[in-house]
């Protein structure tokens, strides 16, 4: 569901959910604990073994309002010392987090992985942390546990509402949310109203499975993926630096989130359908004379194909659309940028190929594929000079 992520293996991203957070129903807002047992030994645990403890807020005889797991013997310690200690810890277990967001990153987001990997380590750490709370946050609603428990799930997502204030409060409950908090630190300019309108969006997905028009699924578009980009957004950067540079690009941001959700959804069609889904518009399928009978009986007749082809056009003039926003990033974020719209746009391609069987085939761009496409989009980013003379003479991928 999420743009870049939308499928995923279930079972052992349900297993690496549950070692890092568990069920958040019932919880309070808390300071993160770090356990004794991990802070001790944590040059000999593994990443993905990495435990966070939650308690309730401390009590009046805690030394210092941010170390709650202080021994007697910390308690001899001066303030500074006690100060010192605890940043210590956190930078230690900070340091595992990314680690972990980077590995969950890699793991079920194999092109947005690629694409952001071109960063500079202090923006593509901060933009996997990112990715990792979406992700979390669409496993509420589409993991093993969501399935025929709508009312838990709302009251989770309720939850996690809470969590968001909590962590732009400086707040963490777990160790993934402590690499979130340090994310909303750095980048003063990163706003917690894109994270609310996602958990909008995962809502849409419990209360409705058909979307009538095309403003509607517009709407989802934006909550579920294009306020990805408004996430990464402050941390990308722009070529002027500052708000009112920040604010033009959100426009093609946008743009390019919408894009690549619509390509999610004609990628997987077949597969939603088998979930009793359906997110082409109806008004769509109605205009092509395609019904959802056709579309769960997987019909591709060339009613459906015309169909095909018009939501491939409309996801290319969004493509088109945030092109515009390529320019206006930070020159070391142009390629990631680039490189993600050009291996989307694969997908697109690749369905067209597939002669638009999107029922019994997965459209998808090989790892090799991937790589070769990079430097023809490194030429693309280029503004003057021969490698824009170069992309010109070679032409489109």
């Amino acid at each position: 569901m999420v743009a870049f992520v939308s499928t995923f293996a279930r079972g052992q991203y349900e297993r690496s959910r549950a070692r890092w957070s568990g069920s958040t129903s019932n919880r309070r807002p808390v300071r993160m604990v770090v356990s004794r047992d991990i802070t001790e030994k944590a040059s000999e645990e593994p990443t993905n073994r990495l435990e966070i403890t939650e308690r309730k807020r401390a009590s009046s005889l805690d030394p210092v309002p941010w170390d709650t797991t202080a021994t007697s013997a910390v308690r001899k310690l001066s303030f500074s010392e006690q100060q010192q200690r605890f940043e210590t810890k956190r930078e230690r277990i900070l340091k595992k987090a990314y680690l972990e967001c980077k590995r969950i990153t890699a793991s079920y987001a194999k092109t947005f992985f690629l694409g952001t990997s071109l960063l500079s380590e202090e923006k593509r750490l901060p933009v996997w942390a990112i990715y990792v709370w979406c992700r979390r946050t669409d496993d509420i609603v589409d993991g093993p546990r969501a399935e025929g428990n709508d009312d838990e799930v709302r009251e989770v997502l309720a939850e996690w509402e809470k969590r968001i204030d909590e962590i732009f409060a400086g707040r963490a409950f777990d160790a993934l949310d402590l690499a979130l908090v340090d994310v909303v630190q750095k980048f003063p300019l990163l706003r917690s109203q894109p994270f609310f309108d996602m958990v909008e969006g995962m809502k849409m997905d419990l209360q409705k499975s058909r979307y009538e028009t095309w403003q509607e699924l517009y709407l989802y578009c934006y909550r579920v993926a294009a306020t990805v980009g408004l996430m990464t957004l402050p941390i990308m950067g722009t070529a002027t630096p500052g708000k009112a540079a920040l604010d033009e690009a959100k426009k093609p941001a946008v743009a390019l989130g919408i894009a690549l959700q619509i390509t999610n959804i004609l990628r997987d069609v077949g597969e939603d359908a088998g979930r009793g889904r359906i997110y082409l518009p109806k008004e769509d399928m109605e205009k092509f004379n395609y019904t959802e009978e056709d579309l769960f009986n997987g019909v591709i007749n060339q009613n459906y194909i015309d169909l095909m082809k018009f939501e491939i056009a409309r996801a290319r003039d969004y493509f088109q659309q945030a092109e515009a926003g390529i320019a206006m990033l930070a020159p070391d974020a142009r390629l990631p940028v680039r490189a993600s719209m050009d291996i989307y746009g694969g997908i697109l391609t690749q369905l067209e190929a597939n002669r638009y069987d999107n029922f019994t085939k997965r459209a998808y761009v090989t790892k090799v594929k991937k790589i070769s496409m990079l430097p023809l989009s490194w030429l693309r980013t280029v503004e003057e000079g021969p490698g824009a003379a170069l992309y010109n003479l070679l032409g489109r991928p």
